[in-house]
């Protein structure tokens, strides 16, 4: 398993299942494409056996998620996983859970400065905030109000603890 940074583009033919559409996004080219001119923002694609089998962005804006962000937060010491799934095909096969340790791996190797991964999972998608949980993140008691598709769970995980 391994991850790879590429451009803002989807030529890998990569799918996001229709009822989790609502908690990515609907069209992955076109959402991706609004982020190619943001230095905030870097799209990797997730291979195994150097076959695309995912996708994630990682954010470096602290203003982009101030609402639920702690306010002693230091630039540079926060991303935030985005639109991070794993393609209709591929799903059921254990590859989130390892790519979500490979994304810690990633973080420590390339971004040392960063100590905290956040993310936000709507709580209608019961089995990504499980697959979080699983994999080392620890649920905030507030919920972010702000989702287009209703309430969603902050989580964050210390760059400091191993993923199980």
């Amino acid at each position: 398993m391994r991850v790879q940074k590429v451009g803002f583009h989807n030529t890998f033919g990569l799918a996001v299942r229709r009822d989790q559409q609502a908690f990515v996004c609907a069209d992955l080219e076109e959402y991706v494409r609004s982020w190619a001119s943001d230095s905030l923002l870097e799209a990797f694609l997730i291979l195994n056996r150097d076959q695309p089998v995912g996708f994630f962005a990682l954010d470096f804006s602290i203003d982009r998620h101030s609402s639920y962000l702690e306010l002693d937060t230091k630039e540079g010491s926060v991303a935030v996983l985005r639109n991070f799934f794993i393609d209709e095909r591929f799903q059921g096969l254990g590859l989130a859970r390892a790519s979500l340790g490979r994304i810690n791996s990633l973080l420590r190797e390339s971004y040392p400065s960063v100590q905290t991964l956040l993310l936000t999972v709507n709580v209608k998608n019961a089995k990504a905030a499980h697959a979080y949980r699983a994999a080392g993140f620890e649920q905030k008691d507030a919920l972010y109000l702000g989702g287009q598709a209703g309430p969603q769970y902050v989580m964050s995980l210390s760059l400091e603890r191993n993923l199980p």
